[in-house]
């Protein structure tokens, strides 16, 4: 039996998805996720990590 790891990532998107079709008509959709910190920097400000990600059309639900 094949294991996955599994993470979830909480955050903002930075812009509107993007969806695209690749290879032999396979839709994937890139997106950027912006994910505060959770400690403040020696100026005293929250800074953000920027993840960037690409995913099977399939795993997301656009309403």
């Amino acid at each position: 039996m094949i294991e996955l790891n599994h993470i979830l990532f909480v955050g903002r998107t930075t812009k509107d998805l993007e969806m695209k079709t690749v290879g032999e008509g396979k839709q994937m959709t890139s997106f950027t996720l912006a994910i505060n910190r959770t400690y403040k920097n020696a100026n005293g400000e929250i800074e953000a990590d920027f993840v960037h990600c690409s995913t099977p059309r399939s795993t997301i639900s656009l309403s």
